[in-house]
């Protein structure tokens, strides 16, 4: 059974999609990835590098054969590519000055007429000096190999373990990713639901196994050039990852802290593959824009938070790449009314303020969160006939949905019996930022309304809990304030920025933590959000005059 998913995973894949599983292959191996993407920060000229137990470093270039073979002319396409793999040193900072190995990695067979050529190839190599058998080849068969030993004795065939791949392999692969599936399949495997313990070695290998199968289940997903639903499935494994060597009691395992930094890796790749292709189009819509006009809003919000965490992430690398300045250039500085279309959106809201401002031609002040505060207070207030914002438990396409129940018979409302009037889970956060950027005058006149609102905030019984998609156990914290308000003890709440429930492992990485809060935004609590400000926003100019948030 093992051998067969692994089969049709690989059969289907391009190099693209089967790069990050690969990579994780790898890992299991005891090597340490240092690069795996190709159009990432840094161009290196291959796909992935690494360096291998021994210390010598490694470099591959993937080829996509899937069901196929790698042909002589496939293989003249590359030749190029090969002769800079084999003879060009990896520029990586810090490996050693020795000969690197080199593969070519194919998923599929290679045609006799090419392993001639790639032995007449290591022959000329030998010659010159880089050793015997400069270029070695990594086939379907290898690959096969390579993944059965990634510890998949330990492969969760439970029933809820295989109807989690079945379920996912179900799906086309050009919707959402699904969350409570993903969430069902790596909990499973983890042993996050129940008391039960697992031993450090058994963990171990537990962290490839699953690398493996998120890869395998993300195939669909993979194929259709799905990069935010890709993106999303590699930081929900770091977040369940984090959450088991947290539960379980797990130290400092290399192998699990070198498959976390090779995950981060392929979140990079997938954002770099998504943001090349908004960069390259005109447009963000899908298909029919009359019946895709409901979602462009939202989907134009999640592409700018994408983009601006893009360049917070390179700043904190401190790297720059000519991605990135396509991104610079795409991005603009104007936030429309589609950016709140629910209080999911608050985050994506976040990203964009702390990213715009490291753009050279534009900045954007802290004053435009006075005009969002103001916005939640209204809308949950239900002032001027207002509609109350939906909690952040609600995706867009729930949102739109509840929208237009009235024109989708059959289908349900999502929000059914669900009033999120007078309550708020972002308001509180909102307003810490305001405090601390001392806007005294400001959080004055909105205070009357701010009081009327109920704060919500949900905080998992133990911090492990908080890297899951939900959590069946914790404490739903419901905050009324006083009419009458002291500022000292605002500032005092203000400058609180201890997150006592996000494990150490995620707060310690503070992009991947906004990127998770992106994409599970009821994890944004008063507590993150205050922490994330710390870290991203500060300093930043907040001049007045303070202009309008919202336009069209």
């Amino acid at each position: 059974m093992h051998e067969r998913l692994i089969e049709l995973w690989l059969d289907s894949a391009s190099e693209r999609g089967y790069q990050p599983g690969f990579v994780q292959m790898l890992v299991s191996e005891g090597h340490r990835v240092l690069h795996s993407t190709r159009h990432g920060p840094l161009e290196f000229g291959k796909d992935v590098i690494s360096v291998a137990p021994d210390g010598i470093p490694c470099a591959y270039q993937l080829k996509g054969n899937p069901g196929g073979r790698l042909n002589r002319t496939q293989f003249r396409e590359i030749l190029e590519q090969l002769q800079e793999l084999v003879t060009t040193a990896i520029p990586y900072p810090g490996l050693p000055a020795v000969q690197h190995r080199s593969y070519l990695v194919t998923n599929g067979m290679v045609e006799e007429d090419v392993i001639l050529l790639i032995a007449q190839m290591n022959e000329t190599w030998r010659r010159n000096g880089y050793g015997d058998e400069a270029l070695k080849v990594v086939t379907r068969g290898e690959l096969i190999a390579m993944a059965c030993g990634t510890g998949t004795s330990l492969w969760p065939f439970s029933v809820s373990g295989l109807e989690g791949v079945v379920a996912m392999l179900g799906h086309r692969g050009d919707d959402i990713l699904p969350m409570p599936k993903v969430h069902a399949l790596l909990a499973d495997i983890y042993g996050l639901e129940g008391d039960a313990t697992i031993p450090p070695v058994e963990l171990t290998r537990l962290v490839s196994s699953a690398a493996m199968l998120l890869s395998i289940s993300m195939r669909n997903f993979a194929s259709r050039q799905n990069h935010f639903a890709v993106l999303s499935g590699w930081t929900l494994y770091i977040t369940y990852t984090v959450a088991a060597i947290e539960k379980h009691g797990v130290g400092s395992a290399t192998r699990a802290e070198n498959a976390l930094a090779a995950a981060r890796k392929s979140v990079l790749a997938s954002l770099v593959d998504l943001l090349s292709e908004v960069c390259s189009r005109d447009d963000l819509v899908e298909g029919d824009l009359w019946t895709d006009s409901e979602f462009i809003g939202p989907r134009t919000a999640l592409v700018t938070s994408l983009a601006a965490l893009y360049c917070l992430w390179l700043r904190e690398d401190d790297v720059r790449s000519a991605l990135l300045t396509d991104v610079e250039q795409w991005m603009t500085g104007e936030i429309t009314a589609s950016g709140l279309w629910g209080e999911a959106g608050i985050p994506q809201l976040l990203t964009q303020f702390w990213g715009i401002v490291t753009l050279p031609h534009g900045s954007i002040r802290y004053d435009l969160l006075e005009a969002v505060l103001e916005h939640v207070v209204r809308a949950q207030l239900g002032m001027e006939g207002a509609t109350p914002l939906t909690p952040p438990y609600y995706g867009a396409d729930e949102v739109i949905r509840h929208t237009n129940v009235a024109y989708l018979p059959g289908l349900g409302d999502p929000l059914e019996g669900d009033d999120p009037g007078k309550h708020s889970f972002s308001a509180m956060g909102l307003m810490h930022l305001l405090v601390r950027l001392d806007r005294k005058a400001f959080c004055k006149e909105i205070w009357p309304g701010f009081t009327r609102l109920i704060h919500r905030s949900f905080v998992p019984r133990h911090p492990w809990q908080f890297c899951l998609v939900r959590s069946e156990e914790g404490r739903d914290d419901e905050i009324i304030l006083p009419p009458r308000g002291d500022w000292a003890d605002m500032q005092a709440a203000a400058e609180d920025f201890a997150t006592p429930e996000v494990p150490e492992r995620l707060r310690s990485d503070p992009v991947m933590l906004l990127l998770f809060v992106i994409i599970c935004p009821h994890r944004a609590t008063p507590a993150v959000v205050r922490y994330l400000g710390s870290h991203f926003g500060d300093p930043l100019d907040m001049a007045d005059p303070r202009p309008a948030l919202f336009s069209g």
